[in-house]
Parts: C-alpha cells; structure tokens; sequence
C-alpha cells in the first residue's frame, strides 16, 4: 500500500541514528512495487549523510 516500514538504520551516533530514523518515518506514502501486475515489497536503502558544525 506504499506504507515505509524502518528495517534498520546504521550511524556513527544513537542520535544521528534516531534522527534518521525520523526523517524517514516522516515521508508521504510512496507508489506501491508491482510485478506481474501485483503490489509486492521492495527494499531500499536510503543514505543520509549528516553535516556537523563543530
């Protein structure tokens, strides 16, 4: 139904880790995968790449 489910998610940091998980959570809904003409799930990855001030 397009619905994103958070598998997982890999940081250097718990922080940036919560906080990627959140901005993915936050997505609308996306067009649902078909093959042979029926929705089935589909894997991505999404690479967030964080840029600190120090």
């Amino acid at each position: 139904d397009g619905t994103i489910t958070v598998l997982g998610v890999r940081g250097t940091d718990k922080l940036l880790e919560a906080e990627a998980k959140r901005i993915i959570e936050k997505l609308p809904k996306l067009i649902p995968g078909k093959q042979r003409g029926k929705p089935t799930p589909v894997t991505f990855a999404y690479p967030i790449n964080f840029k600190l001030q120090s």
